[in-house]
């Protein structure tokens, strides 16, 4: 395997918000969109908006669960907000209570799984090197909310390139143990977005906007930063790479790009 290489993609012309019931979906008369505007509201879920810019249309885009209808954003590239949220600078001065609001545990063990689907998942990887500090922070400001709590690190077993990208904090947060193997059936188990999005949370920051995935061309691996809601087509445009088919996550074979990138996906094979 060459040497994998980090790619931020965040410039899309569009972005794709699927709905089930167009009574979910929340557009202005105006038709004009801020970043983390709630597009899509039902009791099971809340889509927001990764960018500012304009309702464009209705459309249909293929998806890990089959075709799905889709609101049709024009990125503007400004990522306007409605109303700037006011961050919190320092999170460890934050009041327990306040943190017990936001989020509380479901068992006595708390447990960041860090996995790879195959072989070829480099995700996780690369979203916790990226983001080790604000994911070990969380991590210990959970623990000191909630002292009784074991808070733990799953690694697969012989994973050792995340072990020593882990190993020089470690120090540092010495309530954080890792270890290698499956979690603890009964642990409450926090994925990499999982702990950024608490930590989003805490900071009063934005919404988390962004995805991984793992690119593959010509035995060639890229790492990807994207906006959620990213269509595979205007990807590879912006990456100005030329393909009509592609196999999405091992098994979803491609005869078009027209294709949803969302969290559900986490490595295109570039056929």
């Amino acid at each position: 395997m060459e040497e994998t290489k980090t790619k931020e993609v965040l410039n899309v012309d569009y972005i794709y918000i699927p709905y089930e019931n167009k009574k979910d979906v929340t557009i202005r008369e105006n038709k004009i969109i801020y970043k983390n505007d709630t597009i899509i509201e039902n009791l099971d879920k809340k889509e927001y908006s990764p960018v500012s810019g304009i309702f464009n249309g209705i459309g249909e885009i293929n998806t890990t669960t089959g075709p799905k209808n889709v609101i049709i954003i024009e990125n503007d590239f400004k990522d306007t907000v409605e109303k700037k949220k006011i961050s919190i600078e320092d999170i460890y001065k934050l009041k327990s209570e306040t943190i017990k609001k936001i989020w509380k545990p479901k068992s006595s063990e708390i447990t960041l799984e860090i996995k790879s689907i195959d072989t070829e998942d480099l995700k996780d990887e690369f979203i916790l090197k990226d983001n080790m500090s604000i994911i070990l922070q969380t991590l210990d400001i959970l623990n000191q909310t909630y002292p009784d709590i074991e808070i733990k690190i799953s690694l697969e077993k012989n994973n050792i390139r995340i072990y020593q990208a882990l190993f020089s904090y470690l120090g540092t947060y010495p309530n954080i143990t890792v270890e290698f193997g499956k979690p603890h059936i009964e642990s409450t188990k926090l994925t990499t977005y999982d702990v950024i999005d608490i930590y989003n949370e805490l900071k009063n920051c934005n919404i988390r906007d962004y995805i991984y995935i793992t690119l593959i061309k010509n035995q060639e691996f890229d790492v990807i930063k994207t906006k959620k809601n990213t269509n595979l087509k205007d990807l590879l445009e912006t990456l100005d790479i030329n393909a009509n088919k592609a196999t999405i996550n091992g098994n979803i074979k491609l005869s078009g790009i027209n294709f949803l990138i969302n969290e559900e996906v986490y490595k295109i094979n570039i056929n």
